[in-house]
């Protein structure tokens, strides 16, 4: 029998004349094969005459846009796989650069809700036990001059020593018949953040830890003052502490 795929050749019009008219001469010799051939023709014609063009326009046009975008997302993943190390520096840099900028433009400002966190990390300082050993103490050790804080009824319980965004501070527990009271002094800042001014414009008030807190500025520092007791109450002794 002659190979089959001649004779598929052959139904297809794959072949020149000359083959074609050679192997169908070979192919008349041959029943099996005569066979073969006239059943590629009937299927071809069968295929030919039966069969409707299916339009799938849309759906092909979808399949491209799919394909192209899983190329277009290889192309990326393969940027960011190669520059990986470089995209994080450049990020951090960013960041970096930008924290930097952001505390520059906030020099001598202070969070009033950065202040409990802070106090708590302070230290005690031994031997402070009255306003005129706290302002003998601030000069002497800290190196510079103690806000004028006249000397009050209240009794200083305990001083401590710290910093606030790099600034030196000293926290002074204060007791008076009322309660408790705590000073916080930070030497450098200019300003309060989370507060707001009162209407006389001495003092500006807030929140912290759920107490009141009353701030001003005075000789070059920020003045902290945070109780429980009323904010009225907390003014009056402000007004009391401060020097006017």
């Amino acid at each position: 029998m002659i190979d089959p795929l001649e004779i598929q050749a052959l139904a297809d019009g794959e072949l020149t004349s000359e083959q074609a008219e050679l192997l169908r001469a070979q192919i008349a010799e041959c029943p099996r094969s005569t066979a073969t051939l006239h059943s590629l023709q009937s299927l071809r014609d069968l295929l030919q005459t039966r069969t409707e063009t299916f339009e799938c326009d849309e759906t092909w046009s979808r399949c491209v846009g799919r394909l192209n975008e899983l190329d277009r997302s290889s192309r990326i993943e393969g940027f960011v796989g190669r520059y990986a190390w470089g995209l994080c520096g450049a990020f951090a840099l960013v960041i970096a650069v930008g924290g930097y900028w952001s505390r520059m433009a906030h020099t001598g400002v202070i969070s009033s809700s950065d202040v409990p966190r802070e106090a708590a990390s302070m230290f005690p300082v031994p031997g402070v036990r009255s306003m005129s050993d706290f302002k003998q103490w601030v000069g002497q050790k800290l190196g510079f001059e103690s806000p004028q804080i006249q000397d009050t009824r209240l009794n200083v319980a305990c001083v401590y020593q710290g910093t606030l965004d790099g600034m030196p501070a000293v926290r002074l527990a204060l007791q008076d018949s009322d309660g408790n009271a705590d000073l916080t002094i930070v030497h450098g800042a200019q300003a309060v953040d989370g507060v707001r001014p009162l209407q006389d414009g001495q003092f500006s008030v807030g929140r912290v830890n759920g107490e009141n807190l009353v701030t001003w500025t005075r000789d070059g520092s920020a003045m902290l003052l945070v109780s429980p007791r009323s904010m009225d109450q907390l003014v009056d002794l402000a007004s009391e502490i401060r020097v006017r």
